[in-house]
């Protein structure tokens, strides 16, 4: 049988237009590809034509591009703000549109060997690929897809139907117009020479210079005092928007209340309040004070709290326009005793936890303060019953950041969910709380936003509820930097100590939950060498750490540091410890 090995893989050229104008319209249909599109191919250096010979015939050919975003995107039709949303860091995408083969060849490797090439080709230029691949029981182009690692991410029905009525193209599967046939946008994500694996449109080296939105950062500190956090408020109300949009999608009916205790920055609650319409979630009374002195009505405001002390409870029952998400039987008859009468939230500990690691589950294996519990629900009904509260929200929130791969647990959580229902089956809202991630590590990919609402969509629609959000970390993580400068760089005892003018008191996400703060110099130098450290706070504390025995270029006393994913549970859980709590925060904006 003949096989691929003797066949021969080049560039498009002139005098092979004709030949693939006649395989396309022979298995795309005709009119799919004209003479003056095909064209292109030979002009444009970001247009990439890949033609296969097989005995001494053109066999095959494969359309590829390398374009902006905005431009890839407008090629996927109706899913061009989902694209949008999906690929925003990645300012370059990589696009295979089509192969065909000749009919006498197909099945001899043919189709295989132009797209494993023309994906090897892309792969050394840009740090994501994408294809759009026809989805029928006739192709395997998917399945040669799926074996070089690209995932499914989105099935689109009749993807082809609005392009074959306006360019009166025969589909070769449907035949005239309009063509009804389903596509698969697919895409693996491969790290630049180069590139950072954190860097992105708004977070990258220019000129060995980090940058952040349009600000130059190294220029940015040189007049300010370190520490300092710097936020990106563009990016945490593009984010808002990305993930309403992603909701609206769904076809349900929903509410976002922004997580305050993530950041309080008076700054970015202005330019959510002003430019978005989320509400806000205050787990005090201090926060609910300063959610209204920010303009939010009492209406717009989620009170989510845990050890409510009876002056808390008097702070709420003068605030009747507000939701309270009670997760205590103490706090709910102290509550009632006071002559409450409201319609309230519970929060259950389902036992799931969803989240950047065990630490930072407020459900799962260990037994923790949040949520009331399964067996205690037979006792919250009787409470309910004979009292003036009553309940028409679900709260359910598991834990503080999880990424696509913890999405799997969700049916379980939808399991417990389910039981509280029999208790409650009036409940008119379910709360999932916040918790979504975003990548701290190499070879973190984003959340999956859409599969994540999918799935909870379809749960609430089946329910027949409403859904409520409380994103807080996932808006403001990525969107800040804490600046620091290197005072010490020492060896003891064998060991490199890089020490920093700030401590676990400015920023304590690595000395209590060991996440991640990824140390990047402002200014890159690529000349320097290869080190292993630890880099260490001012604070009189052993675990007054920020990362330990990290790979990274050596550094120098007086070089600028940015932690990156800085931007929540940052500046708001600092403390003054050592009295070296002085810092200053900074928002950049267009």
């Amino acid at each position: 049988m003949q096989t691929t090995l003797s066949c021969t893989l080049r560039f498009l050229e002139e005098n092979d237009i004709d030949d693939v104008l006649s395989i396309c319209n022979k298995q795309l249909g005709e009119g799919f590809l004209n003479e003056a599109m095909l064209r292109n191919y030979l002009n444009d250096p970001q247009k990439i034509c890949q033609v296969i010979a097989l005995e001494d015939r053109l066999a095959g050919f494969s359309l590829m591009e390398i374009s902006p975003l905005e431009v890839v995107a407008k090629k996927m039709k109706s899913e061009e703000q989902w694209f949008l949303n999906f690929f925003e860091a990645y300012p370059m995408i990589g696009y295979r549109s089509l192969t065909a083969v000749v009919p006498g060849f197909e099945g001899r490797g043919v189709a295989s060997r132009l797209v494993e090439e023309g994906l090897q080709f892309l792969s050394r230029k840009v740090a994501v690929v994408v294809c759009d691949a026809w989805k029928s029981e006739y192709t395997h182009i998917g399945n040669v897809l799926e074996r070089k690692g690209y995932e499914a991410l989105r099935e689109v029905p009749h993807f082809w139907t609005a392009e074959s009525i306006n360019q009166q193209y025969d589909c070769g599967h449907c035949g005239a117009p309009p063509c009804e046939c389903t596509a698969v946008i697919y895409a693996k994500f491969f790290e630049q020479k180069g590139q950072q694996w954190w860097e992105r449109k708004d977070l990258c080296y220019q000129e060995n210079q980090l940058h952040m939105g349009q600000v130059n950062i190294s220029e940015f500190v040189r007049n300010k005092e370190t520490p300092l956090y710097v936020y990106d408020v563009d990016r945490i109300v593009k984010k808002y928007h990305q993930l309403s949009d992603t909701l609206k999608s769904q076809s349900i009916d929903f509410s976002i209340y922004y997580a305050m205790k993530a950041n309080r920055h008076p700054a970015i609650l202005t330019h959510l309040k002003v430019r978005t319409d989320a509400g806000i979630d205050v787990c005090s009374p201090r926060e609910l004070e300063m959610a209204l002195q920010y303009g939010f009505q009492e209406k717009q405001i989620s009170y989510t709290g845990t050890s409510l002390s009876d002056k808390d409870l008097k702070v709420l029952m003068q605030h009747t326009g507000i939701k309270i998400n009670f997760d205590s039987l103490s706090a709910l008859k102290r509550f009632a005793k006071m002559g409450a009468q409201r319609i309230i939230g519970i929060r259950i500990n389902p036992g799931i936890g969803m989240a950047y690691n065990p630490g930072l589950e407020y459900a799962g294996n260990d037994i923790s303060k949040f949520g009331i519990y399964p067996e205690q629900w037979a006792e919250l009904k009787t409470l309910i019953d004979h009292c003036s509260l009553r309940v028409d929200t679900l709260h359910c929130h598991c834990g503080s950041g999880f990424l696509t791969p913890q999405l799997q647990r969700l049916p379980f959580l939808f399991d417990k969910i389910n039981d509280f229902l029999k208790f409650f089956p009036y409940i008119k809202t379910l709360n999932m709380g916040g918790g979504l991630g975003v990548p701290q590590n190499k070879g973190d990919q984003q959340l999956n936003t859409e599969q994540w609402a999918s799935v909870i969509a379809l749960y609430a629609k089946e329910k027949g509820v409403k859904l409520a959000f409380e994103p807080g970390d996932y808006l403001v993580k990525d969107a800040g930097v804490l600046i620091t400068e290197v005072n010490t760089v020492e060896e003891k005892a064998g060991k490199l100590f890089i020490g920093l003018d700030c401590g676990m008191n400015v920023n304590n996400e690595y000395a209590y939950y060991k996440m991640n703060l990824e140390a990047v110099p402002l200014i890159k130098n690529e000349g320097r060498s290869g080190i292993k450290a630890t880099l260490c706070g001012n604070i009189n504390e052993p675990v007054d750490l920020f990362a330990e025995d990290k790979s990274m270029l050596s550094l120098e006393e007086g070089d600028y540091l940015a932690l990156l994913n800085s931007g929540g549970y940052g500046a708001s859980s600092s403390s003054n410890h050592c009295m070296r709590g002085d810092f200053n925060e900074y928002i950049i904006s267009k």
